[in-house]
């Protein structure tokens, strides 16, 4: 969308634009001339992690990995916008100006387009739809599930191997982590090094316990440790912990953030990206997916999904809770190619009800496969006491975890074969249209890595 379709849509569909309301943009770059960043010395933007990631798989440092050009940034600056943050996959900026500065700047040189995706003044208002908060929780108390969620994938076979994820590092990108920095269930986590640090891009800075309670749920189903309570999938992997989602609003603003997080997982080296959110829907109709648009190719989300991986790491993804809708409910980044997405299951195999599925517009089965979903054991925000919740939101994670364990034991396996081995383990008795390949066996995954030995 260019900036004058974008304001178009303004007038038409949301409201009439003051010339000094600051609003929230998309700025892509024409070209990566003049930066001062070499891919022959990729230690100035990216850790040795990320590097040794890379060369473990073969994968090259090319020119989306280069960040953008800082002149460009300061020319940006000096028309007074403001610069959020930068994508060098996308060579974009997320800036905050007005809609005369906006107008300004799509007239620079190196500018190639500028895209509304927020308006700073709804940021209070409540959302209306998309697939934001993926969880509904129970109030029953619960002590000891932790094992049947593992033994639900046949996870049970990799941590009695001594396969529970470590040297693996997973990023959850999420709405928010209240309780996380002093949760008795990640005292081992905080104790061992094993929490690397976060970063919330809604807010800028560092702070990532707050906001929501959903990330820390979503995060106790892999890397919980309190014995007889609750262990998680993969307990001895390290974790990042990352703000994307804005539970105030519903915006394209979210996806931009959400690209922000998965090029500083990348950065730092995670080897995993758990993603329980998605999008369809937003404040603004305009600004809204159509059922065509789910085909992997359109949603920024989705776009970066993919690139994510062909950077070396493995995405996993929610396919939402909106199963119960005739389209079936698909989000975006589950519509991407190359990521898995996870339905929801109980516990004998069942698809839920609410779980979203496919196809995508370009005819891809979706979900790839499907994990327990409904009742699943999540630690209390507060307190050692254990809880039940529901969700795709919750399935994403189970699976995300065990692929920590399984890639632990296969440390030299590149992202591509984790991925065919996880979806390769599962049955694929059932109805593709609702849980793709089926239910995985994490230890059936195993022999088939082995095998390939």
């Amino acid at each position: 969308m260019t900036l004058r379709l974008a304001i178009a849509c303004c007038f038409l569909g949301f409201s009439i634009l003051g010339s000094a309301q600051i609003h929230e943009y998309w700025l892509t770059f024409t070209n990566k001339s003049e930066t001062p960043y070499r891919i022959e010395t990729p230690s100035e933007y990216l850790s040795s992690a990320a590097i040794e990631r890379r060369q473990r798989q073969g994968i090259a440092i090319d020119s989306s990995d280069l960040p953008v050009t800082p002149k460009y940034l300061t020319f940006i600056r000096s028309n007074g916008a403001e610069v959020r943050y930068t994508s060098k996959w996308f060579n974009a900026a997320a800036v905050r100006c007005t809609a005369e500065q906006a107008e300004k700047l799509s007239n620079l040189s190196f500018v190639k387009n500028i895209e509304l995706v927020g308006f700073e003044n709804d940021r209070k208002a409540n959302a209306t739809s998309g697939v934001r908060a993926l969880a509904t929780t129970k109030e029953a108390l619960i002590y000891g599930f932790g094992n049947q969620q593992l033994n639900a994938l046949n996870g049970q076979y990799l941590h009695q191997n001594s396969h529970r994820g470590a040297g693996k590092t997973i990023a959850v990108l999420d709405g928010g982590f209240i309780g996380f920095h002093n949760s008795i269930f990640f005292d081992s986590l905080r104790n061992n090094g094993q929490v690397l640090p976060g970063w919330d891009f809604v807010d800028d800075d560092a702070n990532v316990n707050h906001a929501s309670t959903h990330g820390l749920k979503v995060l106790s189903v892999m890397a919980a440790n309190q014995p007889g309570k609750l262990v998680g999938m993969a307990p001895q992997a390290n974790y990042v912990c990352i703000r994307t989602e804005d539970r105030n609003q519903e915006m394209r603003i979210e996806e931009c953030n959400w690209i922000a997080g998965a090029e500083y997982a990348d950065s730092i080296g995670a080897d995993i990206i758990n993603s329980s959110l998605g999008y369809t829907s937003f404040n603004h109709r305009a600004m809204n997916y159509s059922r065509d648009d789910l085909n992997g190719r359109t949603a920024l989300i989705s776009l970066a999904a993919d690139i994510a991986f062909t950077k070396g790491m493995l995405v996993i993804t929610s396919a939402g809770n909106d199963g119960r809708e005739r389209s079936g409910g698909l989000n975006a980044p589950a519509d991407a190619q190359y990521v898995i997405a996870v339905g929801a299951s109980d516990f004998e195999g069942q698809v839920a009800d609410f779980s979203s599925y496919g196809p995508t517009a370009d005819g891809r089965s979706k979900p790839e496969i499907v994990a327990p979903g409904v009742d699943l054991a999540v630690a209390a925000v507060y307190g050692s006491r254990v809880r039940t919740a529901s969700g795709t939101s919750y399935s994403a994670p189970l699976v995300a975890g065990l692929a920590a364990s399984l890639w632990s034991a296969f440390p030299t396996k590149t992202n591509q074969e984790i991925r065919a081995a996880i979806i390769n383990s599962a049955a694929g008795e059932q109805d593709c249209n609702r849980c793709g390949a089926g239910v995985p066996d994490f230890e059936r995954a195993y022999k088939i890595l082995e095998n390939k030995n």
